[in-house]
């Protein structure tokens, strides 16, 4: 915490930036060395999608370069010890082609511990080879959403879509253009996301068809307000507390990756009991907000997010802790979960300023008046009564019923098969929560 401070008053930025920023990056660190248990069947790993967000000049790119600097560091020393074995494999491959020596063995390989290219064509190669994973640091992120797809017929969804499964550490398939061979399979992509974008291209992250992917949801966003220009000042980050932070990134990054039988096996670290407690609470009180029936509709995806990245924080934490000496790393104590719950309770002030700011499309617009339709009617709609009634200016059946799908998928509403063979819908919330 004290490089934390010590970073933004030095850079004259809000301190959320730089704790944002840490934590995405420590969550990297550990990569797919461990997960945490929240219950049999439900593990998360410490991978974030961290985007600071504010105006040109507010501190975003300075705070996270100060972040960064110790996987800048690490990355000089590998690409330095990479280059050294190269220059002596070559020379072992010219005196054995020149009968004055063995075979060499293969050749060296070069750790990355970042990325900035955010192609799938050039990511899954990388995690091949590399399947601790490592970060995408882009000061940009505007460009990461632009760049999905950008070299496909059609656009982005297919990019999108191996994006929002890697977020869960789902398997990828990558099929490269002009490869003959069988297509890169990824088990377990593990690319936490870590950078900034302005705060009047935050449309940018919302695609056409609105919200309804869910993309959106899995940002977790630092949006504080904009702090004053500093004046000329003398502060600076202490050899102590940077040194502190240096030390706990590499020894986080020096976790081995761990397989069983050969196949990528990341640690379980349970709850123990008292912070399986905390965290029980924690769902509960996540889905009291959620029920209620004064409840946002646009901020439902985000906050049931929350659920896992409350879990992925306190791993994160524990990590932290673990790297400077304060606690174990076997299992995740009460101490990192109350953490994590309160650095929840900051995001969720941010996720609400980020929604306040996005625009409206038409799509949220017929969404959003439904789903306030179906809940009000309490009973099983059919397509037919949706383009009947004319909710939220709907006349056709078929658009109704996409509509209603889509509401399906993102979990606001149920679908019933009927022996008519036409669906009908309902929401599952109705006269839940607190009222």
């Amino acid at each position: 915490m004290q490089f934390a401070l010590e970073a933004a008053q030095a850079i004259g930025c809000p301190v959320d930036y730089v704790v944002g920023f840490m934590l995405a990056i420590a969550g990297a660190a550990i990569g797919t060395n461990a997960v945490v248990e929240i219950k049999p069947g439900w593990v998360e790993p410490g991978l974030l999608w961290l985007v600071g967000i504010g105006l040109s000049g507010d501190g975003k790119t300075p705070a996270l370069r100060a972040v960064t600097q110790p996987l800048y560091d690490m990355q000089e020393e590998a690409w330095l010890k990479w280059r050294r074995e190269y220059g002596e494999w070559l020379a072992a491959l010219v005196a054995f082609k020149d009968g004055k020596g063995p075979p060499p063995g293969p050749s060296p390989t070069l750790d990355r511990l970042f990325l900035d290219d955010t192609t799938v064509e050039a990511i899954a190669p990388e995690l091949c080879d590399k399947p601790k994973g490592f970060p995408l640091v882009n000061d940009e992120l505007s460009a990461w959403v632009r760049g999905m797809g950008q070299y496909k017929k059609g656009g982005g969804d297919a990019d999108r879509s191996f994006w929002m499964k890697s977020w869960a550490m789902q398997p990828w398939s990558v099929t490269r253009k002009g490869h003959k061979g069988p297509p890169l399979i990824v088990l377990r992509p593990f690319v936490p996301v870590v950078g900034g974008i302005q705060s009047d291209l935050l449309a940018e992250l919302v695609d056409e068809r609105g919200r309804e992917d869910g993309f959106l949801a899995r940002v977790l966003p630092v949006f504080p307000p904009s702090l004053p220009v500093p004046c000329a000042n003398d502060f600076t980050i202490s050899p102590d507390a940077e040194g502190a932070w240096h030390h706990c990134i590499r020894r986080l990054r020096k976790l081995p990756v761990e397989y069983k039988d050969g196949k990528l096996t990341p640690r379980i670290l349970p709850f123990t009991d008292a912070a399986q407690h905390e965290y029980n609470a924690f769902l509960d009180t996540i889905a009291a907000e959620v029920n209620a029936s004064t409840f946002p509709i646009a901020l439902r995806a985000p906050w049931l997010k929350l659920r896992s990245y409350g879990a992925r924080l306190a791993l994160t934490l524990q990590g932290m802790r673990w790297a400077c000496g304060e606690a174990d790393f076997e299992a995740v104590d009460e101490t990192s979960v109350r953490g994590a719950i309160a650095l929840v309770g900051a995001f969720k002030t941010h996720i609400k300023r980020v929604y306040r700011q996005l625009p409206a499309t038409p799509g949220d617009r017929k969404s959003d008046g439904v789903y306030a339709w179906v809940r009000k009617r309490g009973t099983e709609v059919s397509p037919r009564d949706v383009a009947r009634y004319g909710v939220a200016g709907i006349t056709k059946p078929e658009e109704a019923r996409a509509v209603l799908e889509g509401l399906v998928e993102r979990g606001l509403l149920e679908r019933h098969e009927h022996t008519t063979g036409h669906p009908r819908f309902s929401c599952p919330h109705v006269g839940g929560g607190d009222e």
